[in-house]
């Protein structure tokens, strides 16, 4: 699902005035969590507390942990249901339902299939990513609705971290060998191809409206490299040759002498090599705003949409061994034994696996925002689609 198909029109008139936004302010009460929550928060590193002014609870990663999106969610159970999903769909209710949100450490976006995507709906009255402070999509489509969004030097919404930067290569070929022949000589078989690296992911979509918004921030959705392909399986061993006839003897001299062997089997040629896997798209980012002196593209936010680079081909496989030459037939009597076989030729390489193609460059709207009315729209497009998904 391309979650960025909902194109949103601008008013690109940077002298638009400023909206105020008054906030009711939420029920504390709707805002404890039970306590086998709070335990997962605190196993987690995070801390849930009130603000200086004990009227609104934040929500802080500590460095060095994790947080994961449906934990946030969880909780924020006034505005978030059981299943991780937004139960309101006008932003300034959902605002003032939910706690600010202080990222130090890394606020990460997983999927329970991992074969399928996800699309959240981040919603926080004021998100704060603090210096080094990451959110982690892993490919996944995000959407961010804040009020005020304030970023430091290093905090940074990416794609992949370092140690999923790169799909996995193809797994090795366990298989057995290329077979050998039925009979004295045969060549052996060639060796089973190397499995394929698997391909990059794409880097997702990043859809973020703020109604405030300052501070550098880096925001890299690079797709994924490719995996590379698995080296080719061995070929099979050629088979040794066949024994010569043996010698025949008679009363008063040599019949004829034994035969000479066969010639060994030649050794099967190696697989090939797996095909590389191809570099995943990059990813497309949305950033609407309506207020903000920090915006000075591309500068800020510094953006990376590069497609991921391709694997690398799997090396073909080792060739097989060469059959042993066949002994000579037995010698008897007056008769000498006949002259063992040559050997085959040892099995050669078919050559590495296919190449593959990078991913394709992502793409990037950069747009401010006539009034608040314009988050409050994209709010509830935002809604109508995870609802669409979820109900898929």
């Amino acid at each position: 699902m391309r979650i960025f198909a909902t194109k949103l029109t601008s008013n690109r008139n940077h002298n638009s005035e400023r909206t105020a936004l008054r906030f009711q302010r939420g029920n504390l009460s709707q805002r404890k969590t039970i306590s086998a929550l709070v335990l997962i928060l605190l196993l987690a590193g995070t801390s849930f507390a009130a603000n200086q002014e004990g009227a609104r609870p934040t929500l802080r990663v500590g460095q060095g942990n994790r947080l994961e999106f449906c934990q946030y969610a969880a909780a924020n159970g006034s505005a978030y249901g059981a299943d991780c999903k937004l139960k309101v769909n006008n932003i300034q209710t959902a605002w003032a339902d939910v706690s600010d949100i202080v990222i130090d450490g890394v606020f990460e976006i997983k999927r329970t299939d991992p074969t399928q995507r996800v699309t959240d709906v981040l919603v926080a009255n004021k998100l704060t990513i603090d210096n080094g402070g990451r959110i982690v999509t892993n490919g996944n489509g995000l959407y961010i609705f804040v009020n005020e969004f304030v970023a430091f030097n290093n905090a940074a919404i990416v794609s992949f971290e370092d140690q999923n930067r790169r799909a996995p290569d193809g797994a090795a070929q366990t298989a057995a060998v290329g077979s050998q022949g039925a009979f004295a000589g045969a060549p052996g078989l060639p060796g089973l191809p190397g499995n394929s690296g698997v391909d990059g992911e794409g880097g997702g979509a990043v859809i973020i409206f703020a109604n405030n918004f300052s501070g550098p921030l880096l925001i890299d959705l690079r797709g994924q490299d490719g995996g590379s392909g698995g080296q080719g399986g061995v070929g099979g061993n050629g088979l040794k040759g066949f024994k010569g006839e043996d010698a025949s003897s008679g009363a008063f001299g040599c019949n004829h002498g034994g035969g000479g062997g066969g010639r060994g089997g030649n050794g099967g040629q190696g697989g090939f090599g797996g095909s590389a896997g191809k570099g995943g798209d990059g990813g497309l980012l949305g950033f609407f705003y309506v207020n903000s002196t920090s915006i000075d593209p591309p500068k800020n936010p510094q953006t990376t949409l590069l497609g991921g680079a391709p694997g690398n081909p799997g090396q073909g496989g080792t060739g097989g061994a060469p059959g042993d030459g066949g002994e000579g037939g037995n010698g008897s009597g007056f008769c000498g034994g006949g002259p063992k076989g040559s050997p085959g030729s040892a099995g050669g390489a078919q050559g590495p696996g296919a190449p593959a193609a990078a991913g394709v460059n992502g793409s990037i709207q950069l747009i401010k925002l006539a009034s608040i009315a314009k988050v409050q729209d994209g709010f509830r497009r935002a809604i109508a689609e995870q609802s669409n998904a979820t109900s898929h």
